[in-house]
């Protein structure tokens, strides 16, 4: 989202906005502003076919408003009514900019009901975030993402390219995609066994791409480790290694709403460290279960690999980013 929303002036009448266009290279019209009382505003404006569908569920702290505008238009305008939502805000924001942004200038209406399958999607999403907290293994699966995310992705790609391959949030197979690779995520526990649990037939399927499974070990830490973090440590840590990039913290907000994060005390309770990355090639003879082989009327596989029985499979790191990102990357 614009990084000069909170210098922005509020508009010079009650009945008026004052805005601006987010992004002239996005297909849909959404602008942004204030309006004379100083709230935050976000719109989005297109030419209207049909009926004007009924106004979306309010969110809490919003105010949410669909009508017509101008002649044959529509506008639906998103007003911050609770100031200390801002985050979530502009993660909602950057949410509807990331999900329409695939469509062509002149899907107006395709914009505007994907717009509000996503409003009505937080709404649930940010129903259940604020009632329930993520399980350990949740925790620790989140955590192993962000790591990986952190020292590989952000390694060798600008914020705003890693930000859109990590597809796992959003019911991908695989956690991240980038070009024709995907990368599953498994991080374990020191004290586990070195079985690599699978979640379907579909995960390590090759049809769709080259998979690359990274392997992570973590360790407990204490506060006296300089190196140790907790869930909501790593979190700080990935959005400073963004730097300045306003946009693309917005967004990472939006994608960790996505996985079922929002900040708590309880994701202080444990810190981690990695002992241990491995890489390992999905290829010719890797013990797997794949969709494209099942027999007919198997409709849910989970199964679990010997690590021990993939050391074939073993790749380097270095020979791994050669594979992903090119062999003349460069450390970031």
């Amino acid at each position: 989202m614009p990084e000069k929303w909170d210098d922005f002036k509020r508009s010079d009448h009650p009945s008026e906005l004052r805005v601006r266009r987010v992004n002239p290279l996005h297909p849909m019209d959404f602008f942004y502003g204030k309006d004379f009382y100083g709230n935050y505003v976000f719109t989005l404006r297109g030419r209207l076919t049909g009926t004007l569908p009924r106004n979306p569920k309010q969110l809490a702290g919003l105010d949410i408003v669909l009508d017509t505008w101008g002649e044959g238009e529509f506008e639906l305008r998103l007003r911050l009514i609770d100031a200390a939502q801002v985050d979530i805000f502009k993660a909602l924001c950057a949410n509807l900019m990331s999900a329409t942004r695939m469509l062509q200038r002149d899907q107006h209406v395709a914009g505007l009901e994907t717009t509000l399958r996503r409003l009505a999607r937080w709404q649930e999403l940010l129903k259940s975030r604020m009632e329930d907290i993520l399980s350990r293994s949740q925790i620790i699966g989140l955590w192993g993402e962000l790591l990986f995310f952190r020292d590989i992705l952000l390694g060798h790609l600008a914020p705003h390219e890693a930000l859109s391959s990590w597809r796992g949030p959003f019911g991908d197979e695989q956690d991240f995609i980038l070009g024709s690779w995907l990368m599953e995520i498994k991080t374990q526990l020191s004290s586990s066994d070195r079985k690599i649990q699978i979640a379907s037939a579909e995960q390590l399927d090759t049809v769709s791409g080259q998979i690359v499974i990274c392997h992570q070990i973590i360790g407990p830490a204490g506060n006296e480790d300089p190196q140790a973090m907790s869930l909501n440590d790593l979190i700080v840590s990935v959005s400073e290694r963004m730097g300045k990039d306003t946009a693309a913290i917005d967004n990472l907000r939006s994608v960790l709403i996505e996985f079922g994060y929002m900040k708590r005390s309880e994701y202080d309770a444990e810190k981690w460290i990695i002992n241990e990355r491995c890489y390992y090639l999905v290829g010719e003879g890797f013990p797997a279960i794949k969709a494209s082989e099942l027999v007919s009327g198997i409709t849910e596989v989970k199964y679990s690999i010997r690590r021990e029985s993939i050391s074939d499979f073993l790749v380097a790191e270095d020979q791994f980013k050669d594979s992903v990102f090119g062999q003349d990357y460069s450390e970031r």
